[in-house]
């Protein structure tokens, strides 16, 4: 009996140790999964929102997530993209598109922006005015996008055999409501407000003004140093949907 005990807790020793091993390496294969997931999470949600949830604060994300904060907004979009669009196919404009956002979307990060939504062909960043920052990093970024970025890639591409690319950037500042939208089935991560508005309707004046890089006054007001920067007046602006009129910057030249 004594012998048959030791033999039967021995077993039962060696069940547990298999049992505790199976579990270790199952919680190691979900932690991974999980640390995936949340890698995975920071690519689409703006780093504002995992600064939050990480600081313990709680959201519910079937209902929303919601802030408003002051930030300077870009909207980059490319001339002419669809008729550039309708001439190859719909496998290489992906292609394209992903070669132009992964040369395109370090520049943003470079002054400390992030890409919150690629509409299309069309880039939307956001730079942080929190702590009493100041718009030029929003205007630096677009400066690098036109006077450094886009021609080292129109080189590429020449030597490629591929016709150059143009682009027109507009830039405002203003308050800015950044969240999570959608459904339990489909969620995603958006910035809304009239300031994200206005910054889409500079972009799109630039093909009318024939200007690389329109700014609002707001934006030019919170430059800190407006001297590094060349400037030309477009005057006040009439803005479709808005009830006054806006003044607008063309950005010549400035610090990058």
């Amino acid at each position: 009996a004594r012998v048959g005990t030791h033999v039967e807790m021995t077993r039962l020793q060696r069940t547990l140790a298999f049992s505790n091993a199976e579990l270790e390496a199952r919680v190691d294969e979900r932690t991974r999964q999980m640390t995936e997931q949340v890698d995975l999470f920071r690519k689409f949600v703006p780093p504002t929102f995992m600064k939050a949830l990480e600081d313990g604060e709680t959201f519910d994300v079937v209902e929303g997530i919601a802030r408003e904060e002051r930030f300077t907004v870009l909207c980059c979009d490319i001339r002419r993209f669809t008729n550039f669009s309708d001439s190859i196919s719909c496998t290489n404009v992906y292609r394209f598109l992903n070669s132009y956002f992964a040369v395109m979307e370090p520049g943003v990060r470079e002054y400390g922006g992030f890409v919150y939504q690629y509409v299309g062909d069309e880039i939307m960043a956001l730079f942080d005015l929190i702590d009493d920052a100041f718009s030029d990093s929003g205007v630096r970024a677009a400066l690098a996008f036109q006077k450094r970025i886009l021609p080292k890639y129109n080189d590429g591409r020449a030597r490629a055999g591929y016709e150059p690319i143009e682009v027109g950037v507009g830039v405002n500042t203003g308050p800015v409501a950044i969240g999570i939208a959608g459904t339990p089935h489909r969620m995603d991560a958006c910035a809304f407000g009239g300031s994200v508005n206005l910054a889409a309707r500079c972009q799109s004046l630039t093909k009318e003004f024939k200007a690389p890089i329109i700014i609002t006054q707001d934006t030019y007001d919170h430059l800190q140093d407006q001297s590094k920067y060349e400037v030309k007046a477009l005057g006040d602006i009439e803005i479709r949907r808005m009830e006054d009129k806006v003044p607008l910057y063309e950005v010549l030249d400035g610090e990058i």
